[in-house]
């Protein structure tokens, strides 16, 4: 194996930050994306220097190896951050990220304090509806223009990493609207963290909740949407007709 090349830059991960989030923010130094960035470290761009991104790279151990080795950290400093090392169950995570929240208010903070913004691993969790440092509800949805998807890290002038709207090129921020407080979840999403992680009966319970409030009502809308519960912009959950009733810990199967 050739030796593998130094990253001249190479943020270190914060300590309860997603792998793939941190892959993402050393990527973005380079205006490049986490595969390009390995196949250089390879050398196999010869002197090209990467630029913007598709896909993210495996998650193998080799390849966390690579990154540690390129970044000087220790391997282990690195495997940590894989949410394979959380002690829970591949189902408990949602696997798709662009249905994983962020809590605007927390990067808000991140660059208050002038550090990168960077996501939490705990806002991977099936359960993780909104953020009860500032009892807000995680978003999916840009502020400035309103559209859904995954955010982009992305360079600034200042040499930080930030999230960005793909569509709008807003950086991500609680300063676009007031959001409301969302206290009322807190103790719901609790108990669905608290079911998850002792499994067996109360996890089946769970599941049969959930199964419940997605299945549809004589009229065709799903029980959920009765309930009135409001997204950030004051909308109800989009719910076709035949939606799939299980809930997202049984409907996503990797990470």
């Amino acid at each position: 194996m050739r030796p593998v090349r130094l990253l001249a830059i190479a943020p270190r991960p914060f300590e309860d930050e997603l792998l793939s989030c941190w892959r993402w923010r050393v990527a973005s130094h380079y205006s490049s994306s986490p595969r390009q960035i390995e196949n250089w470290m390879l050398g196999a761009w010869g002197g090209s220097k990467p630029h913007l991104l598709s896909h993210e790279i495996p998650t193998e151990q080799s390849a966390t190896r690579l990154w540690a080795l390129a970044c000087r950290l220790k391997q282990a400093d690195v495997e940590r951050l894989s949410l394979q090392n959380t002690g829970r169950s591949k189902a408990s995570f949602v696997s798709d990220p662009t249905h994983r929240g962020v809590c605007p208010a927390c990067l808000g903070e991140d660059a208050e304090e002038g550090r990168d913004h960077y996501c939490r691993r705990s806002w991977a969790c099936v359960e993780a509806v909104f953020c009860p440092r500032h009892k807000t509800g995680l978003e999916i949805s840009c502020g400035g223009c309103f559209r859904s998807g995954l955010f982009q890290f992305r360079s600034t002038p200042a040499g930080l990493a930030r999230l960005f709207c793909r569509e709008c090129d807003a950086i991500i921020s609680a300063r676009r609207f007031q959001r409301r407080d969302q206290t009322d979840l807190l103790q719901v999403a609790s108990l669905i963290g608290e079911a998850i992680g002792k499994g067996g009966p109360q996890f089946e319970r769970i599941a049969t909740a959930g199964i419940f409030l997605w299945s549809p009502r004589p009229e065709g809308m799903p029980y959920i949407a009765a309930l009135g519960l409001p997204l950030p912009h004051g909308q109800r959950p989009p719910v076709a007709e035949g939606t799939d009733p299980r809930p997202a810990f049984h409907r996503h199967g990797a990470l």
